[in-house]
């Protein structure tokens, strides 16, 4: 199969392991930058901390690896802001506090400018628009092209069992005390490996690896199974976290290291230290904490956070410029998206996400707030409908587990009129399936059961022998009851597109009542297997996610569906916990294991073709438009580009090389 996953080995030979294929290129130059990825740090080793179980300790020479990505920098340039503290001593000068081979970003632009945004939320790390979250140890770009970006380098070894990390030598924090392999360790034993801190559940997500430190920038992961997904999904994918925490800042409140630490987390109101330190190591709220971000909180107050650029950031321009170019940025705490949105149309914030419902109007007011409309595509489908197989009533169970019912449920949806209705035909109408972008689609799975015909749907219905009562107003269960599914969904569903597809379902026969709620009552309720039918935005289907973990094609353990909660809680617990699935969905948990461990992509085609004959999942709309807007000074936004959880929210686009064109605009 062809592949686009291209893994370095410890040979320097690249191992195929996902197709190749992309809808629109992003970025024709990175194709050149991207061909290779710098393997070796230097240096010596350092002192061998202290190990404990699970990790080992060794002094090897690094592997070498291939040539660097970019052309060297001839002179790094920093700033303006920063020059007075240079000259007066109080800062490094800009070579020193950037890594001896800094990330260089395919972009160039100029320093000068502090935007604005709105937000409704209570973090004070609410940086996301410019670069927050981007700090992935490797980045993944629009085609699923995986590139050096935090660290230099991650080669697997020939059996996909160990994973070699290189950082860059001199990377900082943002307080500038050096990033290293003590960091590492510090997360990995006294945070990864403790329960009070971490959950098994996540160190299984990882692939519970065991750690060696090699020497101050590198380290490995081994696994006792191969791992071939761990690079793009835990790795390249903001999913995947980071594997160091600030040792330097952090050891203070875990109780390994300060005995005190339960004592004084309590004195200031925590439950426990593990809490304490929890709040501490979360950026969001705690803007003390070093971190490698673009931007670092400044000053937090009522009405704004104010930030600063980050003197130590790890990446220049092709210039030489460190990153990022605004002297600062401001995000404006608000109390509802009324007032962004009326910050939008009155030219007061830079940068936004606006709802699809304000499309009118924000294109009627681009010269008057100064701003460009970006319509941009998330990888989604919506909205996916779910109907629970483990239903604790017994007679819906039966009706459920009836895939003629869910093929009805399905054909019985005008999607076309969905699209026009609500999206002004913007959207491609399909089933839930293997994204577009992606080798593994293929149409006929879009296409199955996705056509508009109420005539097969009562068809299917009365094969069922479902019959209509007396008014012919809604079909019977076998029991006698009126065909009435009781559901709750969460509140971001309630109306729309929604109540379209119940008005659909009622003229077949099948009445859908439902009651809004919020995330909290709702996720108590499908874990516990309380929730009839479910609808969410169907996601992990593109490149990085699609068939690593149960969700949406196979029944999994989690709030965003109740297909079968039992049978996923049963595959986490191996068998432990829940209820035993029938065997045709037990080999749909056999294939997903298969394909982590040898990435053969087949398999994901034998779950698709399960899902497209089965309906696990019943879609409906893909690739929704996503809106934005920009001030029309701002530089290097691109026009359009696919953002959704799968593609890290589109970070490849290098939000931190936004710049101003007019300084200070």
């Amino acid at each position: 199969m062809p592949s686009r996953w291209m893994h370095r080995t410890e040979e320097g030979s690249t191992m195929a392991s996902h197709p190749r294929v992309t809808r629109r290129q992003f970025l024709v130059a990175l194709g050149a930058a991207s061909a290779g990825v710098l393997a070796a740090c230097g240096g010596p080793a350092a002192p061998a901390p202290t190990s404990a179980p699970g990790t080992t300790q060794e002094t090897v020479a690094p592997q070498q690896g291939a040539a660097p990505t970019q052309a060297p920098v001839a002179k790094f340039q920093q700033n303006p802001i920063w020059d007075e503290a240079v000259a007066g001593g109080k800062l490094p000068p800009v070579e020193q506090r950037l890594p001896e081979k800094p990330c260089v970003a395919p972009r160039k632009g100029k320093y000068g400018g502090v935007p604005k945004w709105g937000t409704t939320g209570a973090e004070v790390d609410d940086q996301i628009n410019l670069g927050g979250g981007n700090q992935t140890k490797m980045r993944l770009l629009e085609d699923y092209t995986i590139v050096p970006n935090l660290y230099e380098d991650c080669v697997y070894s020939n059996d996909y069992k160990t994973m070699t990390f290189y950082m860059r030598k001199g990377l900082k924090w943002s307080d500038g005390q050096p990033y290293t392999t003590e960091d590492v360790r510090f997360w990995f034993e006294d945070v990864f490996m403790n329960d009070a801190l971490t959950t098994a559940g996540t160190r299984k997500a990882h692939g519970n690896p065991k750690l060696t430190v090699i020497d101050e920038y590198t380290y490995k992961f081994d696994w006792d199974e191969p791992c071939p997904w761990y690079l793009r999904m835990r790795v390249a994918h903001i999913g995947g976290g980071n594997h160091a925490q600030p040792a330097h800042y952090l050891k203070k409140f875990h109780i390994k290291y300060n005995p005190k630490a339960e004592e004084e987390a309590k004195a200031e109101g925590f439950d426990s230290w593990s809490a304490r330190y929890t709040n501490k190591a979360t950026l969001r709220v705690n803007p003390e904490l070093p971190d490698v971000h673009p931007f670092v909180a400044e000053s937090v107050t009522v009405d704004r956070v104010t930030f600063k650029p980050n003197p130590y950031y790890w990446m220049v321009d092709e210039d030489g410029k460190q990153l990022p170019y605004f002297d600062g940025a401001v995000a404006l705490r608000v109390a509802d998206r009324a007032a962004i949105d009326a910050m939008i149309l009155s030219g007061e914030i830079d940068i936004a996400e606006c709802p699809w419902k304000m499309y009118d109007t924000l294109m009627e007011n681009q010269e008057k707030g100064h701003y460009v409309v970006d319509r941009w595509k998330n990888i989604q489908n919506l909205n996916v409908y779910n109907f629970n197989l483990t239903c604790k009533d017994q007679v819906w169970r039966q009706v459920f587990n009836d895939v003629r019912f869910r093929r009805a449920m399905s054909v019985a949806i005008n999607r076309e009129e969905i699209n026009n209705v609500i999206y002004r035909g913007l959207c491609t109408p399909g089933q839930f399936t293997a994204h577009v972008t992606t080798k593994v689609y293929k149409q006929e799975y879009s296409d199955a059961w996705a056509q508009y015909d109420p005539d097969l749907a009562n068809k299917l219905l009365d094969e069922m022998g479902l019959k209509w009562d007396d008014k012919h107003e809604l079909r019977v269960l076998p029991d006698g009851r009126p065909a009435e599914i009781n559901t709750l969904f969460i509140s971001w569903f309630v109306g729309g597109q929604t109540d379209m597809a119940v008005e659909y379902w009622k003229k077949i026969g099948i009445k859908v009542n439902y009651r809004g709620v919020e995330r909290g009552e709702w996720s108590q309720a499908v874990l516990a297997n309380e929730v009839m039918m479910s609808v969410w935005n169907g996601d992990e289907h593109a490149g990085v996610m699609i068939c690593l973990a149960p969700k949406f094609f196979v029944p999994g353990y989690r709030d965003e569906a109740c297909t079968a909660t039992p049978w996923g809680l049963w595959y986490d617990t191996d068998g432990k916990q829940g209820e035993e699935p029938p065997a045709e969905f037990k080999q749909l948990y056999a294939w997903i294991d298969e394909f982590k461990r040898t990435d053969n992509w087949d398999l994901v085609d034998k779950i698709l073709k399960f899902q497209a004959d089965n309906l696990v999942t019943i879609g409906v709309i893909n690739d929704p438009p996503k809106l934005y807007i920009h001030d029309a000074d701002m530089k290097n936004v691109p026009d359009f580009c696919y953002s959704s959880w799968d593609n890290n929210e589109g970070k490849y686009r290098y939000n931190e090389c936004f710049y101003f064109d007019k300084a200070g605009s």
